[in-house]
């Protein structure tokens, strides 16, 4: 159900968000012209300063509708590596623990650097509506 309203929030807002940047090109078009007044001109800014924002608020609704599902489905998949425990089925040494192990532990440091990374470039963050939910 989380999901159904994330993705109905999410395009619908994508859709809004759509219609109001062909409104903002049209708006900009009208302003560059030699006709243009400053009423023309003060609109087209403030249709900019709006879909700044709403762009903004569009990529936090995606990442919460990609990011979750995505982290869920990784969460899910290294759960099941702990089922070549299983001793009956499987047989490896502690080598091999010691590679998963590693490879884990690599892949993981490596998305939080990106995502680290990508927050103290942009210098920006967006309060969320609401917090992402991962299933445990």
């Amino acid at each position: 159900m989380a999901k159904i309203k994330q993705k109905n929030e999410y395009t619908a807002f994508a859709d809004r968000f759509a219609e109001a940047e062909t409104a903002y090109g049209k708006l900009r078009d009208k302003a560059a012209t030699e006709k243009a007044t400053a009423a023309d001109k003060k609109a087209a800014e403030d249709a900019k300063t709006k879909l700044d924002a709403d762009r903004k608020i569009l990529n936090r609704l995606r990442f919460r509708y990609v990011g979750g599902p995505r982290a869920n489905k990784a969460v899910t998949a290294i759960n099941l590596i702990a089922n070549l425990a299983n001793t009956r089925q499987y047989a490896f040494t502690a080598d091999d623990v010691s590679q998963i192990k590693e490879a884990l532990e690599k892949a993981v440091a490596n998305v939080v650097e990106e995502l680290t990374n990508a927050l103290s470039v942009t210098h920006t963050t967006v309060a969320p509506k609401a917090a992402i939910v991962f299933k445990p």
